[in-house]
């Protein structure tokens, strides 16, 4: 069956596993495994709370509760009360014109991802106005595997903002955050006019 032309490669592995270099090679061999079993837990299970970052002794992935959103109704979250998480330009009720960019800052230990997302309020501002409809400016990354690096003081979106041929009235941007535990952390309202 062809078997003979592989013996002199078995025996030289053979012998290669009984020589002294053979405690040497039984270390590779386990070093490798360990290295593809952390790998292959990292890839498949990212966002898991206290998993393999807990284990490793990082305390940055938090154990106490934090808040969420408010599922219904909708409401504005003006305040930015999440430490790290806000936009800086445009400010609250700034004149933006067609295109614009996006600046702040999402710094918040286990954060997982963030994404920003746009709503027209009306023509006319109210304290109590409610989004009706959210557009993606800025998605998570599909297929993430790893966490999005920290952003302080720069652009939060990839592409201008772009407003051609919307609604002339009053505009809100949200930034909003989730962490590994795949929580969602309260957003960042802005509120700008065009």
């Amino acid at each position: 069956r062809g078997w003979n032309r592989l013996e002199k490669t078995w025996l030289s592995l053979v012998g290669l596993w009984r020589s002294p270099y053979g405690g040497v090679l039984w270390t590779l061999a386990f070093i490798l495994s360990v290295n593809v079993a952390v790998i292959l837990y990292v890839y498949m299970a990212p966002p898991l709370e206290g998993g393999l970052l807990n284990w490793m002794g990082d305390d940055s992935v938090p154990t106490t509760p934090l808040p969420t959103i408010s599922p219904t109704p909708d409401r504005l979250y003006m305040t930015c009360g999440y430490p790290g998480v806000t936009i800086t330009q445009p400010r609250a009720g700034d004149v933006v014109g067609d295109l614009f960019s996006v600046y702040g800052m999402v710094n918040t230990p286990a954060m997982w991802s963030y994404r920003i997302q746009i709503s027209f309020l009306g023509e006319v501002f109210s304290v109590a106005a409610q989004p009706s409809q959210w557009v993606e400016v800025r998605a998570a990354p599909r297929n993430q595997s790893i966490p999005e690096p920290a952003v302080v003081d720069d652009l939060l979106t990839e592409q201008p903002v772009n407003l051609q041929g919307q609604r002339v009235g009053y505009y809100v941007l949200r930034l909003t955050v989730t962490l590994r535990s795949g929580v969602t952390v309260e957003p960042c309202d802005v509120v700008i006019r065009r």
